[in-house]
């Protein structure tokens, strides 16, 4: 019971902790923050580095556990990007037909309001083979 009553004062402590330092303050303010807020008798200057320290710690790991989320997501999308790729890749390799027109006119009407008249228009179509 009393190991609980002590875990739940240190979780209490480290929340207070966090905001000042966050905010911060000097370890003699957080000191006097975390007396007045939880009503202690004492709180160190040693204990409130133990506790930044602690608090430092866990901030760590939790960077690398975010930085290690984010390698994996950015490589989960370079992944995407390199199938996609290849797949356009190999489609570009394929034989393909290409269609070409071409359009014989003359311009009817004065310089200014000139249009073209088309007389004749020819379509191609040919099958490009790769090897």
């Amino acid at each position: 019971m009393i190991k609980s009553e002590r875990t739940k004062l240190m979780e209490s402590r480290l929340r207070i902790v966090s905001e000042l330092y966050k905010r911060a303050h000097t370890y003699r303010e957080i000191q006097s923050g975390v007396i007045r807020r939880l009503g202690l008798d004492k709180y160190s200057l040693s204990t409130v580095k133990g506790d930044v320290d602690r608090l430092l710690s866990i901030w760590r790991e939790q960077e690398v556990r975010d930085v290690d989320d984010r390698v994996r997501l950015e490589l989960a999308r370079i992944d995407e990007a390199v199938k996609e790729l290849w797949e356009q890749w190999e489609k570009s390799k394929r034989d393909y037909k290409k269609t070409s027109s071409r359009r014989k006119g003359a311009a009817d009407g004065s310089k200014k309001n000139a249009r073209l008249k088309t007389f004749q228009k020819e379509e191609t179509e040919t099958e490009e083979l790769l090897s």
